[in-house]
């Protein structure tokens, strides 16, 4: 057998009926003469397995095999594959393997170099894996000269990795003493190709586990269920000590935040740059202890110095009651409109866009009263809360002020302690905006920031990007960020580098986020975010034909 039969019978294998030569030709990418030319090599190896191959004037082709041989062609084929570097499959599985397991910076260049082949063989190689990856929702992210990496969902990347090594790794040399305690359905040949990559600890413990759970459920799993879910309780186990935990949509839960409360997307110890996407947001309800006043929070990101989230409003809705952080609090409105109490009588109504100021210490709540949902991102640094999530000790309402409160008259009045902000700032406001904050903090007054109250500055001479703060102090800075489209090529924002964490959610995209001195890039579309350990060097790239926008959330610039 060569290459091309090998391609040619790989095609059969996954076809059934009829089918022309033509058609084989276009799904193989070999020409018609040079199947016609292999048709007698490939029956004589499909009639070695017992099977046959039919071939029907006017119909075209079929290979007739039953199920068994189906698969004993297909190892056989493997097998070939796998002790031949000039295969396909072979270099098909020698990326995967590198790519799933090793998530290094592996270029085109290197895989030729490591695989003796040309690039153009490489870069034809990879067009191909693209198309297997779709099949699990993945994606290659390929950035020219710097490396090429998985994308997607755990759980996705998971199925494929099961897949991938099954196809790969089902091995014709076995293990010849088995553990005596080893569960009868687990074959020799499985128990072979589990040892390549799991200890012999973690399989007999993952079999105990699946024994117990058959006993308490009352049901006896046959050979194959029983194989490949221990297969896949113990690539579960790996990854989720290698760090990578199931965060999508589908598996997302409503978790207390007391459980992920400066552990989110990354632990303290183990800050790296990160993509968030939408659907990996963890999600909870705020206050925990009644869904009728409670707003639906998506948190973002929550590390050891600030947290960033986005809670909604249904029509009507409130939650109550009243909240407070040791912490300064801004918002952003994605949804609009908003109204924003404060316990000491202040009240904002806030448009989509606009910005709000609550220093540390403030008591506050938000009330939606439109017809539609209301959305609002929200910055906490340095501390989001205490150890108790909602405040253990809440005021009622004779210590609050609204209109026609009972205890008004005895309650501070702060007709003198909120500042006027309608003014033009500059850069010397950067670190004092929208007001002094040790001052705010002391009178906790709070501050309705309009568009036309941001502070605005440029950032770069070069490639300059609009910069619009919402607040800026000694504990944090919020604000937009603007890219506009670019010309000739896209168009880049200088490089920036941060004392602080920070975070930079997707509002008007996509945008790219590129790492420069780890040569390697993001794309944000809307809603996601990115955390930004403190130190990362980052720029914002817009390959769009209109501007960009991103929110920024950073501890210190």
């Amino acid at each position: 057998m060569n290459n091309l039969q090998e391609k040619v019978i790989r095609a059969m294998v996954d076809m059934y009926g009829f089918y022309s030569i033509e058609e084989l030709s276009e799904m193989t990418e070999i020409s018609i003469s040079s199947i016609k030319r292999s048709l007698k090599d490939i029956t004589k190896f499909i009639e070695d397995y017992d099977g046959k191959l039919l071939r029907v004037p006017k119909k075209g082709i079929c290979m007739v095999v039953t199920d068994q041989q189906r698969e004993n062609i297909l190892e056989a084929l493997d097998s070939y594959a796998n002790g031949n570097p000039e295969s396909f499959y072979y270099r098909k599985n020698y990326i995967l393997d590198i790519l799933f397991n090793y998530p290094a910076n592996y270029t085109v260049q290197l895989f030729s170099e490591e695989l003796c082949v040309s690039r153009k063989m490489i870069e034809k190689d990879l067009k191909m894996i693209e198309e297997y990856l779709a099949t699990f929702h993945l994606e290659l992210s390929k950035v020219q000269n710097q490396g090429i990496s998985i994308v997607g969902r755990e759980f996705d990347i998971r199925q494929a990795i099961v897949d991938t090594q099954n196809k790969k790794y089902w091995k014709h040399t076995y293990i010849e003493e088995l553990p005596q305690e080893l569960d009868y359905r687990i074959s020799k040949r499985a128990f072979t190709y589990f040892s390549d990559y799991y200890s012999k600890e973690d399989i007999m413990m993952v079999q105990e586990y699946l024994a117990d759970s058959e006993a308490e459920l009352g049901v006896v799993l046959v050979d194959i269920s029983f194989c490949r879910l221990t297969e896949y309780l113990l690539l579960t186990k790996r990854r989720m000590e290698e760090g990578n935990k199931i965060r999508n949509k589908a598996d997302r839960t409503m978790a207390k935040l007391v459980d992920i409360q400066g552990r989110f997307p990354c632990e303290p110890d183990n800050k790296k740059p990160t993509l968030i996407k939408k659907w990996e947001y963890s999600t909870a309800l705020y206050p925990p202890n009644n869904a009728f006043t409670s707003d639906n929070t998506f948190t973002l990101v929550t590390t050891d110095t600030f947290m960033l989230g986005i809670y909604e409003l249904g029509p009507g809705g409130v939650f109550a009651p009243l909240d407070i952080h040791p912490g300064d609090e801004s918002y952003y409105i994605l949804n609009g409109p908003v109204v924003q109490r404060s316990g000491n009588g202040q009240f904002a109504y806030l448009e989509t866009g606009e910005g709000l100021f609550m220093p540390e210490g403030a008591w506050h709540c938000c009330h939606n009263f439109s017809d539609q949902k209301t959305r609002i991102l929200y910055f906490i640094t340095p501390k989001a809360w205490d150890e108790h999530i909602p405040p253990a000790v809440i005021p009622t309402e004779e210590e609050t002020k609204f209109y026609k409160g009972p205890n008004n008259d005895n309650l501070p009045d702060m007709r003198g302690a909120i500042k006027d902000i309608s003014r033009q700032g500059c850069t010397d406001d950067i670190g004092c905006w929208p007001v002094d904050p040790a001052e705010a903090r002391k009178t906790g007054a709070v501050y309705a920031v309009r568009d036309f109250e941001k502070l605005n500055n440029v950032h770069g001479t070069t490639h300059p990007m609009l910069l619009r703060f919402i607040t800026s102090n000694d504990y944090g800075h919020f604000g937009e960020m603007v890219l506009p489209a670019g010309g000739y090529g896209p168009r880049c924002s200088d490089p920036d580098v941060h004392k602080g964490d920070g975070a930079l959610y997707c509002v008007d995209g996509p945008v790219t986020v590129n790492l420069v001195d780890a040569e390697e890039s993001f794309v944000l579309e809307p809603e996601d975010t990115f955390f930004l350990p403190a130190g990362t060097k980052y720029q914002l790239v817009n390959f769009e034909n209109k501007p960009v926008k991103v929110v920024f959330a950073i501890t210190e610039l």
